[in-house]
């Protein structure tokens, strides 16, 4: 199943706790069912991304379900810049280090 981060949080800018939780409940909720399909994320027409929606969204994610599983199941698409790329590396990383 694909889920467009554009629609779930009705802005082209993913930014702030709020928003970012919007995600994470989506995401939870269809990845928490084990024997679900395959879950894509996509960042297609999301013009910016910041750090707090990260956190709140796969931070908070990576921090509360097994990574090896989410590594499996969960794909990120449609980063639009390199720089995007690497600060959801880093809160991933981050956030499975300091689970």
């Amino acid at each position: 199943m694909k889920y467009f981060v554009k629609n779930i949080i009705k802005s082209p800018v993913a930014e702030g706790k709020e928003k970012g939780e919007k995600v994470l409940e989506i995401l939870y909720k269809k990845l928490s069912l084990k024997d679900s399909e395959k879950v894509i994320i996509s960042f297609k027409d999301v013009e910016k991304i910041d750090v707090e929606f990260l956190n709140n969204s796969l931070g908070t994610l990576f921090k509360t379900m097994d990574k090896d599983y989410l590594f499996s199941n969960l794909r990120i698409s449609d980063i639009k810049s390199k720089q995007e790329l690497m600060l959801i590396k880093l809160v991933i990383s981050l956030a499975v280090t300091l689970k």
